[in-house]
């Protein structure tokens, strides 16, 4: 049977969706984490028993934390996967500016006139993140990651204009476009949460050509990509490259056939299928937190999943502590939609969140 290694972390959502997927192409898995249990109900092996794996014929990282891993086993068994230097180089937002800067492709003044951007260099969902207009605030936000253990956060020039997400596959070098989402609001910090997508996006193909480009330089070449890109006035500019695919529960809004997690599996065996996008537009709304403390309840909900257009609504952090970004990029949980277009999806979306109401318990 054909057998998949999924290099999953311990906080990610993604788990079970690729477990699923695996099972409906009727395949074997085996989770590999940095927890022994991730789910209770799967055999997990700890990533430093990989000795101990066995045969597999593919690889697939979930998110983050498994990218490095699975392109280095990738390489090591022959079998499809990213570089190793261009997997290690979307973990580290300082050598990823190197690597696009010398392939040609724009990027951000470093450090440039202001505003300026003060990132942690190993960080995502906008943890570490904040829009700094004066000296003075750029120092606070370059001492506020130092007190956090970042002693080198990345300083660069804001890049305004419309975000782009681009989600696709690479397979043999040729980026396939799964989805794009436009990112509906203006972006004026001080911190960026992730919350609205909206697919597809009005300005798909400037961002996919970037985006292709950004994942040839890097050796992209087998395997997920998420790419992040401004369309600033003077063309495209590449922020974010991830070797895997959209974080969190977002992927129920790629509607696409086959599924997002069994086009990444297929890939990773090497039997690329094609992929037909539909025409539907979509979106997801991650509820970011407002308040550090204790979650006890969401007051609006069934009203909210009332709202026309509105395809699911799901509460993930119920009884759970937490902490608003900068420090973590952390969600409630997330409101999907569906409609003709994706102006329908954005009024569903923010009539729905509108109707929401966090209860969080600060003492």
């Amino acid at each position: 049977m054909t057998r998949v290694a999924l290099f999953v972390g311990t906080r990610s959502y993604r788990v079970r969706a690729f477990l699923d997927a695996t099972r409906s192409l009727g395949f074997d898995s085996v989770v590999v984490s940095d927890n022994r249990a991730p789910l209770a109900s799967e055999a997990t092996l700890h990533i430093g028993e990989l000795d101990r794996l066995g045969p597999v014929d593919g690889v697939v990282a979930a998110d983050d934390w498994g990218v490095a891993s699975a392109a280095r086993l990738a390489e090591a068994r022959g079998l499809p996967g990213h570089t190793p230097s261009g997997a290690a180089a979307t973990l580290d937002k300082r050598q990823l500016r190197r690597r696009l800067t010398e392939a040609g492709l724009a990027q951000p003044e470093r450090p440039g006139p202001g505003p300026w951007i003060v990132k942690p260099v190993d960080r995502s969902a906008g943890e570490g993140v904040v829009l700094t207009r004066t000296p003075g605030e750029r120092d606070a936000a370059v001492a506020w990651c130092h007190q956090r253990g970042v002693q080198r956060p990345l300083i660069e020039t804001f890049v305004a204009g419309p975000e782009v997400i681009v989600e696709g596959v690479a397979v043999a070098g040729v980026l396939h476009v799964v989805a794009t989402f436009d990112k509906p609001g203006p972006r004026h910090g001080p911190t960026f949460p992730e919350t609205m997508l909206v697919s597809p996006s009005d300005h798909e193909p400037e961002a996919v050509a970037a985006a292709a480009a950004a994942c040839t330089a890097l050796g992209l070449s087998d395997g997920p990509v998420h790419v992040e890109v401004v369309i600033a006035p003077a063309g495209p500019v590449v922020i974010e490259v991830h070797g895997r695919s959209i974080g969190g529960r977002c992927s129920s809004v790629v509607h696409c056939s086959p599924s997002l997690e069994e086009l990444i599996v297929l890939a990773a065996v090497g039997r690329w299928p094609g992929v037909v996008r539909q025409p539907a537009a979509t979106g997801v709304y991650m509820l970011p937190v407002p308040a550090a403390g204790r979650l006890t309840a969401v007051n609006g909900v069934d009203a909210a999943r009332r709202v026309t257009g509105i395809t699911g609504l799901d509460i993930t952090a119920i009884g759970q502590v937490v902490t608003p970004l900068p420090e973590r990029g952390e969600y409630l949980g997330f409101v999907y939609a569906r409609a003709a277009t994706p102006a329908a999806v954005e009024v569903a979306l923010r009539q729905a969140v509108d109707l929401l109401e966090p209860v969080i318990a600060t003492g």
